[in-house]
């Protein structure tokens, strides 16, 4: 099943059963680690559709003050990249619903596109069903193949 298949599955769903559907958002490492995977684990349990998991990263100016404090605070406590894979391998074989992962572009365009591919691979690997940057780019053009899906 492909990202947006798993995710148009989860919004059909919710409209065919005449309920809203339920898409939280939270940061990863915000307050910590262990309460990142129990938030999911129990917005799961209680119907979300989607999870939309930010990744921290320090300039996230453009986010607004709520979550850029979020980030800061899960930035200063250590937590990176690597965590929030972590918490994904962690939660998914319990988790049902589709898990989305807001980011900034530019952690994943850091070097080069390879970088982007390897980036996309190991999202898919753990489970995530769509990445989505902060930043409109060539690259994540919707009328294109996303990056997990031009690099499998």
């Amino acid at each position: 099943m492909t990202a947006t298949d798993r995710i148009d599955e989860r919004l059909s769903s919710a409209r065919s059963a005449g309920r809203c559907a339920l898409l939280p958002y939270f940061t990863s490492g915000f307050p910590d680690q262990a309460t990142t995977a129990e938030l999911i684990v129990a917005a799961d349990a209680v119907g979300a559709s989607v999870i939309e998991l930010g990744m921290p990263f320090s300039d996230s100016i453009a986010d607004g003050p709520v979550i850029q404090s979020s980030f800061n605070y899960a930035l200063a406590r250590g937590h990176r990249v690597e965590d929030v894979f972590d918490v994904v391998r962690e939660v998914r074989p319990s988790v049902g619903c589709a898990l989305t992962a807001m980011l900034s572009y530019s952690i994943v365009h850091r070097v080069a596109r390879i970088i982007q591919c390897a980036f996309s691979r190991r999202t898919k690997s753990l489970g995530y069903f769509r990445a989505v940057p902060t930043a409109r780019t060539r690259f994540f053009d919707a009328r294109k193949p996303s990056a997990s899906e031009k690099c499998g």
